[in-house]
């Protein structure tokens, strides 16, 4: 990815129009088919959310971050999209299949190709949390040390809310709270087990049909596969998570739909800004391949 080809903007007073005519204005009718390009793949986003729709009618005051790049920072054909970005934080939303991480087998992940895109700059990307490799969506990283002190402080104390979506099967309750105690070991299968550490998750169901549930998770916590597992104890494992013995096909009208990965996206991040101290709230639209099986199942984001 050029971060050349990223580019940011702010919405003046007195601009009174839609997305696709701002982007238009500040980038001229040379980049029509980047720009149509950009906001079709989700690489718009505005205040920190993915969008879009052309005709979204903006306000004075709000941020726009579009990348007008190729298909860069790609991993297995996903890329890893900017959501916003300042002088104090940087959100991404990670594809499924990208490691947050290096490990030992030199794959590419989030954190090394986040440093390669800002290599030379003045600011030096701190990750703050990590994902799942097989998990989509927001990762936040700081941009210099004041910031790293400040988010990091945030994690810590819970003061930062994760929100998540997640396909299970089955009819979900409408709410389930889970607190337990998690083991968790380097490997192997993270088990609730007494020695293990506390671990509190909030579940809230969005919608279900066809013997599917779209479920909104809330973890308290961040123990290891914290969601994952206790979603599968519940009796409601993630489509497509057969680690914890979900399914690799949905049956649809008497046919298989094969499910390649965990169908779990972080979704929303709420935090307080490290440098303006205002309440800020980032998100990243589910990826292709979560909404492809939400539409087939006949669900829908409420």
């Amino acid at each position: 990815m050029d971060p050349k080809k990223i580019r940011n903007f702010r919405v003046e007073a007195g601009f009174g129009g839609d997305l696709e005519r701002f982007l238009l204005k500040q980038l001229g009718p040379q980049e029509a088919a980047g720009i149509a390009y950009a906001l079709e793949h989700g690489h718009v986003s505005v205040d920190g959310t993915m969008e879009r729709s052309r005709k979204r009618l903006l306000r004075t005051g709000e941020s726009i971050v579009i990348d007008l790049g190729p298909r860069a920072l790609i991993c297995e054909e996903k890329q890893i999209l900017f959501i916003y970005r300042d002088e104090q934080l940087l959100a991404v939303c990670k594809p499924a299949g990208l490691p947050s991480i290096p490990g030992k087998n030199r794959r590419p992940d989030a954190e090394s190709l986040v440093r390669e895109q800002l290599a030379g700059g003045a600011q030096s990307p701190i990750l703050l949390h990590r994902l799942d490799t097989d998990t989509s969506g927001l990762l936040l990283f700081a941009l210099n040390g004041v910031a790293n002190l400040e988010l990091a402080n945030q994690f810590a104390n819970r003061e930062v809310q994760k929100t998540y979506l997640a396909l299970v099967e089955g009819e979900f309750p409408e709410t389930l709270e889970v607190r337990n105690r998690l083991f968790a070991r380097s490997g192997e299968r993270t088990l609730a087990h007494r020695k293990g550490k506390p671990a509190e998750t909030d579940f809230r169901r969005l919608a279900h049909c066809n013997g599917v549930s779209l479920v909104e998770a809330s973890p308290h916590t961040g123990r290891t596969h914290q969601i994952r597992v206790h979603l599968a104890d519940c009796g409601y494992p993630i489509l497509g998570d057969t680690y914890y013995g979900g399914s690799r096909y949905l049956e649809l009208c008497g046919r298989p739909r094969e499910i390649r990965r965990q169908q779990l996206h972080a979704w929303r991040l709420q935090l307080v800004h490290p440098g303006t101290w205002q309440p800020m709230t980032l998100t990243a639209a589910p990826p292709m391949d979560f909404s492809s099986h939400m539409r087939a199942a006949g669900l829908r984001l409420p």
